[in-house]
């Protein structure tokens, strides 16, 4: 890495034109730095956009206002250029434990420890009860039979026939004997008709929780994912698509990717690959109380990481997310977390970085730097593929690593 730059103003009225600030905001004892680095080193060109059009949701009811942020944040936040004391090798000790919970070999065991026989029994009971509400008062579902039924849609989601009945065709080359010798398809489709996991009748009409019909389940399915496995050290918050082409209210259409139809799910999981917690996706309206004044995508990262204060965990997200604000929450409970920052999210920083067309004079793998001091919080923006604002607590410009993007 080879410094090429370095520029030092003691008031901001000493900024040159490029710098200058729009509305003419000084601070008369504002100290900065700003360094700008050239690394001459083979990194990867996947760097996110400031703007993902599957993203954008609402942004009067994601994040205040820009102006807002200004206002809020005028002459409160000082930066300079300090980089962070952190990095991969003296991060904040990690005080948690990587353990999982889980005593069983089998998948079947596994399965079962998610699904404990309290929920099992509660499905058989509330199924059973919406039968008689509906005049089938002979339905009798047991425990055994209800596992036998899920058990025959994991199979029909690895081996997909056109329609249901072709499982229990006639024709020898059609029939699949491991579900039609184990149930016949008019009890299936019975059981697939009454199937219900909470009573209609303790039900609000005017609950704002598009999925209080599941509620209860995925309260209880959420806690055991939580039970399974001790929360690993490095953890990342991201969107994960349910694909879905049935009529539900709350599908989404995302064009850019891969399954464009389905539900969105916001989901915390650690580098293992492993869920530990998840949020269905509700469209604007929500349908989650609000936890704080920062937007609803900050409120997703604060209810994903409620059980992570305190012990050092270290979390990753993307622009969709990241707010200085968020980062500060985080910080207070000890959450140390990196991700990347849209340029309407810079608030006063932003006067004291190059502009994007600054930054493209200055070629490939330009970077300028900025830290606050008090905090201990960077902001460094490079010109990769595209001008890229990365705003974190726990690392620093001066170390690097290359790294690859998985397939798919």
């Amino acid at each position: 890495m080879v410094t090429i730059n370095t520029v030092v103003f003691d008031d901001v009225a000493q900024y040159p034109e490029e710098f200058e600030a729009d509305d003419g905001d000084e601070d008369d004892d504002l100290d900065v730095h700003i360094t700008a680095e050239n690394s001459y080193e083979n990194d990867e060109d996947n760097e996110d956009q400031d703007y993902d059009s599957d993203d954008m949701i609402f942004l009067a009811e994601l994040m205040r206002k820009t102006k807002m942020y200004k206002k809020r944040d005028k002459g409160s936040r000082k930066w300079q250029y300090m980089d962070s004391q952190y990095g991969p090798e003296n991060s904040p000790l990690f005080s948690g434990t990587e353990t999982v919970n889980i005593q069983g070999e089998t998948p079947v065991e596994f399965f079962l420890f998610f699904f404990f026989p309290d929920i099992i029994d509660e499905i058989v009971f509330q199924t059973n009860i919406f039968a008689s509400q509906n005049d089938k008062m002979n339905l009798g579902l047991s425990a055994e039979e209800l596992l036998m039924f899920f058990g025959i849609n994991i199979v029909m989601s690895y081996i997909r026939y056109p329609r249901i009945r072709l499982y229990w065709s006639s024709d020898e080359a059609l029939r699949m004997n491991l579900i039609a010798n184990s149930i016949s398809v008019n009890r299936f489709e019975q059981i697939l008709r009454f199937l219900h996991f909470t009573n209609n009748a303790d039900l609000s009409p005017d609950h704002p929780d598009k999925l209080k019909k599941i509620r209860p389940f995925l309260d209880k399915l959420q806690n055991n994912f939580l039970a399974a496995a001790e929360a690993e050290e490095y953890e990342a918050i991201d969107e994960q698509i349910l694909p879905l082409k049935g009529r539900l209210s709350i599908k989404q259409y995302l064009p850019k990717k891969p399954k464009k139809w389905g539900i969105k799910i916001w989901v915390r999981a650690g580098v293992s690959g492993y869920m530990y917690k998840f949020e269905v996706y509700q469209g604007a309206s929500g349908g989650r109380d609000r936890i704080s004044d920062l937007g609803a995508c900050v409120d997703v990262v604060l209810r994903l990481s409620d059980d992570l204060a305190g012990k050092n965990h270290k979390l990753f997200f993307d622009n969709l997310f990241c707010s200085i604000d968020l980062l500060e929450q985080l910080k207070s409970n000890k959450i140390w977390a990196t991700g990347s920052l849209r340029s309407n999210r810079l608030m006063n920083v932003a006067e004291l970085l190059p502009t994007d067309k600054i930054l493209k004079k200055e070629g490939r793998e330009f970077m300028a730097s900025a830290a606050r001091a008090l905090l201990n919080m960077g902001l460094h923006k490079e010109n990769k593929k595209r001008p890229t604002s990365i705003c974190h607590t726990s690392w620093n410009t001066k170390k690097k690593a290359t790294c690859k993007q998985s397939p798919g």
